[in-house]
């Protein structure tokens, strides 16, 4: 595959992005893997080497769009950040262990945590009516004390998943904030790339200590992410709530489904 092959690749995933707050770690750290046959573990540096410089462009673009929720935002980084340092911290432990036995695990671990967010976005939009309410409507000011206690809990857990495996920081934190909180999609998918701009560029410093980012691979990326999430993000205020969640589930889906079947 050429150079204008990893810029397409790049500009599709930043305009997922910007679209629906997926796109990086789910879509990004697969096709890295399956099609241009990088090594797990830089593929997981590089992405989120990217994704960090990919979604502050998107986060700035909903920003001035109004729609980051700052208090969500807020309470995720409490959690996602020291929860991400411990990940990066036991990845770089388990390949000075393991060496090149590592990379098939990292590659288990995507597949799996990718069909999981997949199978319940899915069941989420089978679900509809029946699924359970949001804790919060829009508008009524900062979280109560439980549901920042439940962001918080999913902060750290999102963390320590993006410092493994580079996935979480939008799949995981957009499922959760669509199932708990209610609110126009537009403004989930908003709040879920401010807080993934954090979380990706904090992850993005602990892999460029471990050594795993491909400097000339992110920059043929970036050509292409940084136009596409500017695109994306412009896109998400105009389509329908129904079509933005379904096109997350399918994101999903496609990125489990390619990594099991590698």
């Amino acid at each position: 595959m050429g150079q204008w092959e990893i810029v397409g690749l790049g500009f599709l995933v930043g305009g997922l992005i910007g679209l629906t707050g997926v796109g990086g770690g789910v879509l990004m750290t697969p096709m890295l893997i399956i099609v241009f046959r990088v090594p797990p573990s830089i593929a997981v540096g590089t992405d989120l080497f990217c994704a960090s410089l990919t979604k502050i462009a998107g986060a700035a673009r909903h920003w001035r769009l109004e729609n980051v929720d700052v208090h969500l935002a807020a309470a995720l980084s409490a959690g996602s950040l020291p929860g991400s340092l411990c990940g990066i911290a036991a990845a770089k432990k388990v390949k000075d262990v393991m060496g090149a036995a590592v990379e098939p695990l990292i590659s288990s671990v995507l597949a799996w945590v990718c069909i999981v967010v997949a199978s319940i976005m899915m069941l989420r939009l089978v679900a509809g009516a029946w699924w359970p309410k949001g804790i919060r409507d829009e508008g009524d000011g900062a979280p109560s004390r439980r549901s920042r206690t439940w962001t918080v809990v999913l902060g750290a857990v999102t963390g320590l998943l993006v410092g493994l495996t580079s996935i979480g920081a939008g799949s995981i934190v957009m499922l959760f904030l669509a199932t708990m909180y209610t609110m126009p999609a537009r403004r989930l998918v908003g709040t879920d790339i401010f807080h993934a701009a954090i979380l990706a560029s904090v992850s993005a410093l602990g892999h460029l200590w471990a050594g795993d980012v491909d400097f000339s691979l992110a920059a043929l990326l970036l050509v292409g992410s940084v136009p596409g999430v500017l695109l994306g993000s412009r896109a998400s205020i105009r389509i329908p709530d129904p079509a933005l969640r379904a096109s997350v589930a399918l994101v999903l889906v496609f990125s489990g489904a390619k990594l099991l079947l590698r």
